[in-house]
């Protein structure tokens, strides 16, 4: 019995501290990591911060979106690793931000579409075309699907 009540407190704090984190938000560049900064003002210094929210959790470090003053949107974990670029359906995601693998295969096989979103995942990539085409890359940059 003590070990049921033992779990259902743990259960219980876990809970609590999970639901007590609350995502913030600033206009102010300083509070992201500093690889965010660099990638900001590298690839986007033509654009200003609109603002930016920080998705604090609890267990595993924070998370920012920045949203920019064209409506782009990118993200960054705590590290400030980039995680996904969305730069909405008339924008495109700055070609240094994009491994050359997947640039030349778009380029190769899409010559008229730009990429509009980059999203990078655990095991990959996935980019969005201009015309909605969702396409899956591994982490090499080598085309895997056209994900539906």
């Amino acid at each position: 019995m003590k070990i049921k009540t033992l779990l259902v407190a743990l259960v219980a704090i876990f809970v609590s501290a999970t639901c007590s984190a609350r995502d913030e938000y600033s206009r102010d560049v300083k509070v992201l990591p500093l690889a965010a900064r660099t990638i900001i003002s590298n690839h986007f210094s033509k654009l200003k911060v609109n603002h930016i929210k920080i998705d604090k959790n609890v267990l595993e470090g924070d998370d920012y979106d920045v949203i920019m003053s064209d409506g782009t949107e990118i993200e960054f974990d705590d590290k400030g690793t980039l995680k996904e670029v969305d730069c909405g359906r008339y924008g495109q995601v700055p070609d240094a931000l994009v491994p050359k693998a997947i640039r030349d295969y778009v380029k190769r096989v899409y010559p008229k579409q730009k990429i509009t979103k980059l999203d990078v995942k655990r095991k990959g990539y996935e980019v969005e075309l201009q015309s909605d085409i969702d396409l899956v890359f591994d982490k090499q940059g080598n085309f895997l699907h056209v994900d539906d």
